[in-house]
């Protein structure tokens, strides 16, 4: 397989259903998660990120205090600039692990979502301890702090990252910019940020993709953030950058594989 570029598996999702609760991700390569020689997979941002997208709905009546823990958590495991305090985890954790035990239950069997709950978890607490989550550190130079108290989308999306971040790579951008937009607590978001949040992961190229009609909704609702955000007031934040910069690589993903 040595300079053979790898195949990227895809699998859709349907934002007309709930999540958590059927078997997520059907249709991913066998060793997605631990590494296969000739599929996408294996790298800790990108199967993080992928289960976020799996878990993530923007029709917030299709969400659940499971599904939105699992996104939160399994972006905040796929290493992104972003983290949160202490209580904030120890809570999303307790409901992912209620949600793993749910899941080993013998009707699914076979389902990959206990295992996906199980890798986030790993993933999730090695970060938090390796960074001093638990003695109360925030993560270090150039990482930002969310808070779950607050909306999303009005304030000053990601201040505290370098000025140079858009120049990263393109998932961990787009991973973090979910991130930031993304909040657990169902009431504290709006239109725009669930729609910023699955836009960004499907640009950061996750192994999710979209139908046409899916894309193009998503597309409209952050396009008018995108003009709510080119107000004078809000002059001076990253807002319309981040917006921007999805609109940008969602739209190319979506020409390459012809959603568009």
């Amino acid at each position: 397989m040595n300079g053979k570029k790898k195949i990227q598996v895809n699998v859709g999702v349907e934002f007309t259903q709930g999540r958590g609760f059927g078997r997520i991700g059907e249709g991913l390569c066998k060793g997605f998660l631990t590494g296969n020689p000739e599929i996408v997979s294996g790298d800790k941002m990108h199967c993080a990120a992928t289960i976020a997208a799996l878990y993530n709905n923007p029709v917030v009546e299709h969400t659940n205090k499971y599904s939105r823990a699992i996104v939160t958590l399994a972006l905040y495991a796929s290493g992104v600039p972003v983290t949160f305090g202490k209580s904030e985890f120890r809570k999303l954790e307790r409901t992912v692990r209620e949600y793993q035990s749910i899941m080993r239950a013998p009707m699914y069997d076979g389902a990959n979502n206990a295992e996906f709950a199980g890798y986030v978890l790993k993933k999730a607490v090695k970060r938090a301890s390796s960074e001093g989550l638990f003695k109360g550190t925030n993560g270090g130079d150039g990482v930002t702090t969310v808070d779950f108290a607050m909306g999303r989308g009005y304030g000053n999306m990601g201040a505290g990252l370098p000025a140079d971040f858009l120049k990263r790579d393109r998932l961990t951008v787009c991973a973090t910019i979910a991130a930031l937009y993304n909040q657990h607590v169902a009431e504290r978001t709006n239109e725009f940020s669930r729609a910023m949040v699955m836009l960004a992961l499907y640009a950061g190229g996750v192994s999710v993709t979209l139908t046409h009609e899916q894309f193009v909704g998503l597309r409209r609702t952050v396009r008018e953030y995108l003009c709510v955000m080119r107000a004078e007031h809000f002059d001076g934040t990253n807002n319309r950058d981040f917006a921007t910069y999805v609109l940008q690589h969602a739209g190319q993903r979506a020409a390459t594989e012809k959603v568009s």
